[in-house]
């Protein structure tokens, strides 16, 4: 990533870059109930520090050329454009891959764990609202604010697909344990993005 970022400062100084978003995600943060934009990174997970690697570096080396923003991303999903890609590995793209080839859900998860979950179309519209407006050269949380079970993410896949193709699937798990609540918020709201 940090080097990829590199590159790209060289483009944008020489092609007058106005504005320049760096994608990055809330894997950064540290394990907390309530996170923000003002929460602890995390360190030590090698994930985690490539991208904020990065993000020091877009604010340090590329601020200096154009606008910034610093999207945190949540786990976000959407279809893959093959079916070779690794996005299929995705939890959401991975439990509708199974609906569709075997007529279930099995999540081998010993933990029934929150995620904040949206959909690719939040993501873009905010990149489309910050392409039309001043960039604020700053960091922002892209997320639902609506943490979700996995257990619970199921069931309304299940339901949904359920009701749309009038075929029934199975879910299948083995929790041990309900995982820790961890809420992200985000200081930047676009109204009616949320999932």
């Amino acid at each position: 990533r940090l080097k990829i970022n590199k590159d790209l400062e060289k483009i944008i100084k020489k092609k007058n870059v106005k504005k320049y978003f760096y994608i990055s995600t809330i894997h950064v943060y540290k394990k907390k109930k309530l996170i923000n934009e003002n929460s602890q990174l995390n360190l030590n997970e090698p994930y985690a520090r490539s991208h904020i690697s990065s993000e020091v570096f877009v604010v340090s080396k590329i601020k200096k050329h154009c606008d910034i923003l610093i999207m945190r991303v949540a786990n976000c999903f959407g279809y893959p454009m093959t079916t070779k890609s690794n996005s299929w590995k995705l939890v959401v793209n991975n439990i509708a891959k199974n609906i569709h080839y075997k007529r279930s859900i099995n999540i081998t998860s010993e933990e029934d764990f929150y995620r904040d979950f949206i959909g690719i179309g939040i993501l873009t519209k905010n990149l489309h609202y910050f392409l039309k407006n001043k960039n604020q050269n700053d960091i922002m949380n892209i997320c639902s604010e609506r943490p979700m079970l996995i257990s619970n993410l199921c069931k309304k896949i299940k339901k949904t697909y359920e009701k749309i193709y009038k075929k029934k699937i199975t879910i299948k798990s083995n929790f041990k344990k309900r995982g820790k609540y961890s809420k992200i918020y985000s200081k930047f709201k676009i109204k009616n993005l949320r999932i």
